[in-house]
């Protein structure tokens, strides 16, 4: 039990009064909760002391004044004074008590997770008895100067409401029986917002073009965007750019890749945002005429360089003299086109089509046979 002191100076005392000692209980806002403690009343006048116990900081039979706010002694004690009346008596109470102790501080504070309108903080409850029953304060404070406290009696709590991508700072601290602990800070950003608009510019036998919109948000310049690109065989390239736009290079032709970006900031990472595109299939090879007739024209080739070269579709596109153009499509290396006049030259262009892509063009002239000449 802890030990308080209550002494009572009255004005206009007399010498030959002799100061009598007598009881009442102390002001529990000065002790633990819960906790009554014997304290000692001096009066000036003979049985004049009040027959009322003490009602928190002023006496219950007089009318008192406000008291004085609480002056550490040292030590974790504290002193009030109260000034009262009692009919004829005047004095000024001074309470000396010992506050309850501060708890220890939370332990282990850290972020456990983050949105781009929240973070969720973890900590251990703090070192100490009955470390279980506390109330846990939380304290966030923004870019802005805007604050937001909230408690909990759990050792977690996720914070809401936030704005994305900004810098928050997080103090934790534990309230036991009227008292706090000291403070533990953590600083945290929210996720950015995700990219917007995201497309292909532009496709080549070995890059993708990308380009994209700035998120929406603060500070939406002060950014760096993250670009992944997988292919088929799990081949992953990665690139960092602070522009909108970016080229990856060094692909492989005719591949199909999903290209991911996402926007770093603080930090943290926004969502994916995710485009499927394809490099260009390689030109065939080795393009060239294998016969002619006086009116058909026979080509043959050899499939591209890259990978799964079998599945790719071949387009023939031939030009006569008079500027007639006539497209077929095979998926041989060989191609016999017909119809043709007799004595005719003809302008032909071969590309491969893969993945909803265009390799580029390989060309050869030819002419076909002209009639014989009769008499």
């Amino acid at each position: 039990m802890k030990s308080l002191i209550l002494s009572l100076g009255l004005i206009g005392w007399s010498q030959p009064q002799l100061p009598k000692l007598h009881s009442c209980h102390a002001p529990p806002s000065l002790l633990d909760p819960g906790k009554t403690v014997g304290v000692t009343f001096v009066t000036a006048q003979p049985n004049a002391c009040p027959s009322f116990p003490c009602k928190g900081d002023s006496w219950g039979g007089g009318p008192a004044a406000p008291p004085s706010p609480e002056a550490s002694l040292g030590g974790g004690v504290v002193e009030r004074l109260t000034p009262f009346s009692l009919g004829s008596l005047q004095g000024l109470c001074s309470w000396t008590g010992a506050r309850a102790a501060a708890p220890n501080p939370v332990r282990n504070l850290r972020v456990e997770a983050q949105t781009n309108s929240s973070i969720s903080l973890s900590w251990e409850v703090p070192n100490g008895p009955d470390s279980q029953n506390c109330t846990y304060w939380v304290q966030c404070t923004g870019d802005g100067g805007r604050t937001e406290t909230q408690t909990t009696r759990d050792t977690r709590v996720t914070v809401d409401g936030l704005g994305p991508g900004s810098l928050y700072m997080f103090s934790v601290w534990v309230e036991k029986d009227g008292v706090n602990s000291s403070v533990e800070n953590v600083t945290s950003a929210t996720a950015p917002n995700p990219v917007r608009n995201l497309r292909v510019e532009a496709q080549t036998n070995s890059s993708i073009a990308l380009t994209w919109e700035v998120p929406d948000g603060p500070d939406s310049q002060n950014c760096t965007y993250w670009v992944q690109c997988t292919g088929d065989g799990g081949r992953t390239e990665t690139r960092t750019t602070r522009d909108t736009r970016v080229t990856v290079d060094g692909l492989g032709p005719g591949s199909l890749y999903t290209c991911s970006v996402w926007v770093e900031k603080d930090g943290v990472n926004s969502s994916v945002e995710n485009v499927t595109s394809a490099t260009a299939p390689n030109p065939v090879r080795n393009l060239r005429v294998e016969a002619q007739t006086n009116s058909s024209i026979a080509l043959t080739w050899e499939a591209p360089d890259g990978p799964d070269p079998q599945n790719s579709t071949y387009w023939v596109e031939y030009t006569g003299d008079g500027d007639r153009m006539e497209t077929r499509s095979t998926a041989d290396t060989n191609i016999t086109v017909d119809g043709l006049e007799p004595g005719s030259l003809y302008a032909f262009s071969v590309w491969v089509w893969k993945n909803g892509m265009n390799s580029s063009r390989e060309t050869q002239n030819a002419t076909t046979v002209p009639n014989c000449v009769t008499y």
